[in-house]
């Protein structure tokens, strides 16, 4: 019996690298299946992953913030958690550093996850469908640079691919991975204040929010 395994589509969607729901799910929030104030910090901890691999890559941070919107849906009431680096410019930015900076949120989640004791499937193919709009621009970036679409999984059949997106999930985890600690501090501070200035996370992570490309 051969086993599945990604790329995956769903509803039209993809290809995602975690598996989808097999059913229709009513929205996020019930999806996810967590308390509030865990898919905020999930969502900061996104965000952060963004403006820190940004900061260390030399790529200037405006803000870095999230929103709750209440809705109310057929499946009853729930809180949309949201978050953005604010206007973030990848002008001047070396493509490779720029795609590891948009695969970050992702990224930051998934470790997030995994190290809270929340993973499991649904919750991970939700951040990475949470991160669509990072991927959007990385496609958007690669178009404008290289004239090609974005590849997913490609590198892990032993090529080396600029191309591979799911390949700067990995890049990213690597240039996080000694700071982790700050990204976990940086996404507290924004749980708590509902947006700071890029020049304050650098400031609270010890590191240098570079001057905006000219």
């Amino acid at each position: 019996m051969s086993l599945e395994v990604p790329p995956y589509w769903w509803c039209g969607e993809g290809p995602y690298f975690n598996r989808p729901p097999r059913h229709v799910i009513c929205c996020t929030a019930h999806a996810v299946d967590l308390p509030l104030a865990e898919r905020t910090m999930g969502a900061a901890v996104h965000e952060a992953g963004h403006t820190i691999t940004g900061l260390l890559l030399g790529v200037h941070i405006p803000s870095v913030g999230i929103d709750i919107t209440e809705r109310q849906r057929d499946c009853g009431s729930s809180a949309d958690v949201s978050g953005d680096a604010d206007a973030v410019s990848f002008a001047g930015t070396h493509l490779r550093d720029a795609l590891t900076v948009l695969a970050a949120g992702t990224s930051a989640e998934q470790r997030w996850l995994r190290e809270t004791g929340h993973w499991s499937e649904q919750r991970a193919f939700h951040a990475e469908r949470g991160g669509m709009d990072d991927r959007d621009r990385a496609q958007s970036l690669v178009t404008e640079h290289v004239g090609h679409p974005l590849h997913f999984g490609t590198s892990a059949l032993g090529d080396v691919d600029d191309l591979d997106y799911w390949g700067y999930w990995v890049r990213a985890d690597e240039v996080m991975g000694p700071v982790w600690g700050r990204v976990r501090a940086l996404a507290e501070q924004v749980v708590q204040c509902g947006r700071i200035s890029g020049d304050e996370a650098a400031e609270l992570c010890g590191l240098v929010n570079p001057d905006p490309a000219a």
